[in-house]
């Protein structure tokens, strides 16, 4: 009787992340990615806005990516296709970010860890579940970082 109630609460558990849970873990990064574009930077803009622009630029792509792949299992082979456009983004955000104030310096970590999610998120698509809780964590962090640099470069 006891392993029937422990097995009911399983389910239940695991009913409500798949109904409740993973829902709002997409529209939360869905709502983020939304609310880190913002409008492009002027031609005159300085080193710092153009490195914090990008740097949310390549963010926002990877939000969008991951409604390829999540919920888990999602579409190996389109997150596959666009992982290239997302090291592509990371990559151009770098070569802004090459300045040497705070907020580049701040928006190349933010970069690092976007290189670690996108890590993490290949061997999800892989089958290794590990770090399926971790990403929203790792996505907050990011927007910290990304909000610190832009604080710094206004």
């Amino acid at each position: 009787m006891i392993r029937i109630i422990q097995w009911l609460a399983v389910a239940l558990l695991l009913f409500f992340l798949l109904t409740e849970g993973i829902p709002w873990v997409r529209q939360y990064v869905e709502g983020i990615t939304r609310e880190k574009i913002a409008g492009r930077p002027s031609a005159m803009a300085d080193d710092s806005t153009n490195c914090v622009h990008q740097v949310n630029q390549a963010n926002a792509y990877l939000g969008q990516q991951l409604g390829h792949i999540w919920p888990p299992p999602g579409d190996a082979s389109a997150w596959r296709d666009s992982t290239r456009e997302i090291q592509n983004r990371i990559s151009e955000a770098a070569r802004t970010c090459a300045c040497s104030t705070d907020a580049c310096r701040i928006g190349r970590e933010a970069l690092d860890r976007i290189r670690s999610l996108v890590g993490d998120i290949d061997l999800l698509v892989g089958g290794d579940g590990r770090f399926a809780g971790t990403l929203a964590r790792q996505q907050e962090q990011i927007n910290a970082l990304i909000d610190q640099a832009g604080a710094l470069s206004r």
